[in-house]
């Protein structure tokens, strides 16, 4: 198993059992929170890529600032979702990744895929980085998470 540096300390990835992943490799319903209908944007991408996927999952598209994008309804939160989704695709600013893991995890959302790079400048004293709260909330919460700075998969 690989290793890699964040921050000061070694981190070693934990490995997954193949039915941990089954909710983001063969989700049935999406939630893309960050979604856009700004052209040329990463959301505004996202929502192109997951409405033409062949497995056609129920999509929910997240974002306060739309109240429709390309004829899909958005609603502004997760949490006016009706119930949890099998992936939520985080498109959404690094320091708004600890909240919305958050709120996906105590939705019973079931996986999650961050793309930023979840950076922090400098932690607080004593408090551990970004990505080691991401880790720590999808672990207590028993979903699966894949990345920071995750490009993507193909399934």
């Amino acid at each position: 198993m690989t290793t890699y540096q964040d921050s000061q300390r070694t981190v070693s990835p934990t490995r997954a059992a193949p039915a941990t992943l089954a909710p983001m490799l063969e989700a049935r319903s999406i939630a893309l929170v960050g979604a856009s209908p700004r052209p040329g944007t990463f959301g505004q991408r996202m929502v192109a890529e997951v409405t033409r996927s062949p497995a056609r999952p129920q999509v929910h598209l997240v974002n306060p600032r739309y109240a429709e994008i390309a004829g899909r309804r958005c609603v502004p939160s997760l949490a006016d979702l009706d119930g949890p989704v099998d992936l939520v695709l985080l498109a959404v600013p690094d320091a708004a990744l600890e909240q919305q893991l958050a709120l996906a995890a105590r939705r019973g959302d079931r996986s999650a895929v961050i793309f930023g790079n979840a950076h922090e400048d400098q932690p607080a004293p004593g408090r551990p980085g970004l990505r080691e709260r991401l880790a720590a909330v999808a672990r207590s919460a028993g979903l699966a998470l894949c990345g920071a700075g995750c490009m993507g998969f193909v399934t």
